[in-house]
C-alpha cells in the first residue's frame, strides 16, 4: 500500500531526527513553543502546516470540526506523519488512532503510553494530545468521525449492554475517567484488511466513496464489539495506567444483573469485596448496588414497553421475587409504577 512510503515531508523530518533535533521531534511541544521554533530556525519548517491550517484562528490548538476538512463529510481518513513535530492539540470531533504496524506513543492529558501494533485508540473529543511514531516501520492511520457518527455506528451498537453503554458514553463524553478507549487487536488480519480499503476509498475517491468509508467504519465497530469489546482497556483515576478489567467487570454484571452479588463478581475477578466495591466506585461514580439497581429497572423498563409479559413474570426475570418490593424500586428509579409505565411506554 501506498502509505508504507515515505513521503518527501516525512524524509525531511527523518534527516532532522537523524541529526541534531532528535529530542525537538520526541518530546510533545505546546503550539506556542513551535511557533517560536519555526520563526527561530525557518530551517525547519515543513510546507504543511495542518495544525495552522484547520484550528480555530489558525492558532493550532483546537482544530475545527471534521466537516470542515472533508467537504461536510462527518467521516475521514489520514495517515499520522512519522517523524511530525509533537504539537499538543484537541479538537472537536472523535479521532480513532489504530497501530497498523510498529508502534507510537500516545501523549493524552498529561498521560503518555505506548501502543503497539493493533492496539486501537477511541480518543475523546476536545482532549489535549499528540502522537510520536518515530521509525519508518511505524504507520498509525487515524479515522476522524462527528459524535454524531460515533453515537450512530458504535454507541448505539452497545445500547442494549446498558452498563457498557453508559460508561463508554461517560469517558468520551464525560470523561471523568480518562479520555480514551482502546482495543488490543493484535495481528487481527480482518481489521488490517478494512483499514486498507479504507485508505484506498480515500485515496482513490472514487464513486461514493464517502458512504462506502462509513459502511467500513460500521463494519469494523461490528467486528471490534463482537471479539473486543470485554478486552478494552481505560486509564485507572488514581495510577493512569490503562487497566484491563473494569469493561469486563461491567460486562459480567451486565450479563448477570438478575442474580448477581458484589461476593462472587469479586470471586469471579478474584479481588476482594472492598476492593471490588472501591474499583466500580471510583470508575462509575455508583456503588455496586445502585448499579445493579438501575440496570435492574431499565431492563424491567425495556420489556414493560416490548413485551406482554405479566408484571410478575418480570419482576421475577430482573431478580426482584417481591413484586411489591420491585414496585416500589421502579416507582423511586422512573417515578411511576410499572403498570403506568407500561401504558405510558407501550411499543407493542
Amino acid at each position: 500500500m501506498d502509505f508504507k512510503e515515505l513521503t518527501e515531508q516525512e524524509k525531511f523530518l527523518k534527516k532532522l531526527y537523524q541529526g541534531q533535533y532528535r529530542e525537538i521531534l520526541s518530546v510533545p511541544m505546546q503550539y506556542a513553543t513551535y511557533q517560536k521554533l519555526m520563526k527561530e530556525h525557518p530551517q525547519l519548517q515543513i510546507e504543511e502546516d495542518l495544525y495552522t491550517k484547520y484550528s480555530k484562528d489558525h492558532h493550532g490548538i483546537t482544530v475545527v470540526d471534521v466537516e470542515k476538512t472533508t467537504e461536510n463529510a462527518e467521516i475521514n481518513m489520514v495517515r499520522h506523519s512519522r517523524y511530525s513535530y509533537p504539537i499538543l492539540h484537541n479538537h472537536s470531533f472523535v479521532e480513532i488512532a489504530y497501530v497498523y504496524s510498529g508502534k507510537c506513543t500516545h501523549y493524552v492529558e498529561n498521560q503518555a503510553f505506548e501502543m503497539k501494533e493493533g492496539d486501537l485508540c477511541i480518543l475523546a473529543p476536545e482532549s489535549m494530545h499528540t502522537i510520536t511514531a518515530l521509525d519508518d516501520e511505524s504507520i498509525v492511520l487515524n479515522i476522524l468521525m462527528s459524535k454524531k457518527q460515533l453515537d450512530e455506528s458504535f454507541l448505539a451498537m452497545v445500547k442494549e449492554k446498558h452498563l457498557l453503554a453508559d460508561f463508554f458514553e461517560n469517558i468520551l463524553y464525560g470523561k471523568s475517567v480518562s479520555p480514551y478507549i482502546i482495543f488490543p487487536t493484535g495481528q487481527d488480519e480482518w481489521i488490517k484488511l478494512v483499514y486498507e480499503h479504507m485508505f484506498q476509498e480515500i485515496t482513490e475517491k472514487r464513486y461514493a466513496y464517502r458512504q462506502s468509508l462509513e459502511l467500513y467504519v460500521r463494519q469494523l465497530f461490528i467486528h471490534i464489539i463482537r471479539n473486543y469489546e470485554m478486552l478494552a482497556q481505560v486509564s485507572k483515576p488514581l495510577d493512569r495506567k490503562p487497566d484491563e478489567n473494569v469493561v469486563a467487570v461491567l460486562g459480567y454484571i451486565s450479563v448477570n444483573y438478575n442474580k448477581v452479588t458484589l461476593k462472587n463478581v469479586a470471586e469471579f475477578f478474584n479481588y476482594s469485596e472492598s476492593y471490588m466495591s472501591r474499583m466500580l466506585k471510583k470508575y462509575t461514580g455508583k456503588t455496586f448496588g445502585v448499579l445493579v439497581n438501575s440496570l435492574q429497572m431499565k431492563c424491567a423498563a425495556e420489556m414493560l414497553s416490548t413485551t406482554d409479559k405479566s408484571l410478575s413474570e418480570i419482576s421475577q426475570e430482573v431478580g426482584c421475587f417481591d413484586y411489591s418490593h420491585f414496585s416500589k424500586k421502579f416507582k423511586k428509579e422512573y417515578d411511576m409504577t410499572p403498570d403506568m409505565y407500561r401504558r405510558n411506554h407501550r411499543l407493542i
